[in-house]
């Protein structure tokens, strides 16, 4: 299974930290008739998300908003079990660790 992460909500504090909701989704990549803008029906390959797995709360210190979407893909990468989608893997390298407040499952 594959996963990739929505950030649900965000928040960017007066001192320069973050408060950030992310939900966590699984999907698989596969093959679907869909309509174009010609309302044609054709064969589309393409990541589909199944099933929400999680939400997570997460607090940063002050970084800036790519550093914040880095760490995101930080915490989708800590599954061991399933693999994150390929626009959602670069830049692993942990520098600051999140707080996490809040687990929904």
């Amino acid at each position: 299974m594959l996963t990739d992460y929505q950030i649900a909500r965000q928040t960017h504090h007066d001192n320069g930290s973050w408060t950030v909701v992310l939900r966590i989704h699984e999907g698989e990549i596969t093959t679907e008739d869909e309509a174009g803008e010609d309302l044609v029906l054709r064969a589309v390959t393409r990541y589909r998300r199944t099933n929400l797995l999680r939400a997570v709360m997460l607090q940063f210190g002050v970084v800036s908003a790519t550093e914040v979407v880095r760490l995101c893909r930080v915490e989708l990468a800590t599954d061991a079990t399933r693999t994150p989608i390929d626009e959602q893997t670069d830049g692993y390298a942990i520098v600051f660790s999140p707080v996490v407040i809040a687990v929904e499952e």
